[in-house]
């Protein structure tokens, strides 16, 4: 055999191996791309709510300690809902505090009998969203990996990522005239304890009274009192 000849046929194998090693090199990398493609696919599903956790995760939020006060709010962010019309957006319960301090009350605080407690005929409710665009317009207190806290327009909510309201309160509210007037105010840190205060105030200052109650979120979103926790002043 002529080594010509030799030299062609080792050539050829060299190019075949080559090749092959070549084929397997890309299957390998198109099997690694599949693999990590199916990992972030599996990381951030796109669910509406993995959407909409994401979303959240990108807007803006206020610092802590948030103090819940009239219409102080800010930065005022708009959340659209209109992916989950099939969820319970309207006629929400909302859990009352029932207050009286003064001359006035809060939440029908004048209504509680003598353990405290609301006829069951007294019922208040909020919507989550406009009944028009499906928007929620409010602040983006915080979220915490099972809910998400918004304060509406001196309405705290809990909220699931699958937009189910876990809880709500009325964190800031007041009424009243030029001789007497009534308001709640809310303070919450980032260690989700919160402070609610509760004034009654009279142009003669004789009936003036304030109230103060602390409060946190527990791990689940709902709200609750530390008891034995209240300072009259």
């Amino acid at each position: 055999m002529k080594p010509q000849f030799i030299i062609f046929i080792v050539a050829l194998f060299a190019i075949a191996a080559c090749h092959h090693s070549t084929d397997n090199n890309v299957i390998r990398k198109q099997q690694i791309f599949a693999k990590k493609e199916g990992l972030i696919k599996k990381t951030y599903p796109l669910t509406d709510s993995g959407q909409l956790m994401l979303h959240l995760d990108s807007l803006s939020r206020p610092p802590f300690p948030y103090l819940s006060e009239g219409r102080n709010y800010s930065p005022l962010i708009t959340i659209s809902l209109a992916n989950f019309k099939s969820k319970r957006l309207f006629n929400l319960p909302l859990r009352l505090i029932p207050t009286q301090t003064g001359g006035d009350q809060l939440d029908h605080g004048l209504d509680v009998d003598e353990n405290g407690m609301l006829p069951d005929s007294i019922k208040e409710t909020f919507n989550l969203v406009d009944s028009a665009t499906y928007k929620a317009e409010g602040v983006l207190v915080t979220t915490t990996p099972k809910f998400v806290l918004i304060d509406l327009d001196g309405t705290l909510v809990t909220m699931t990522y699958n937009v189910e309201v876990i809880d709500a309160i009325v964190s800031s509210e007041g009424h009243g005239n030029k001789h007497w007037s009534v308001w709640r105010n809310t303070t919450i840190n980032k260690d989700l304890t919160m402070v609610i205060r509760q004034y009654y105030t009279h142009e003669s200052h004789e009936d003036d009274d304030s109230e103060t109650e602390k409060w946190f979120i527990d791990s689940s979103g709902h709200f609750q009192k530390k008891l034995s926790e209240v300072k009259k002043h």
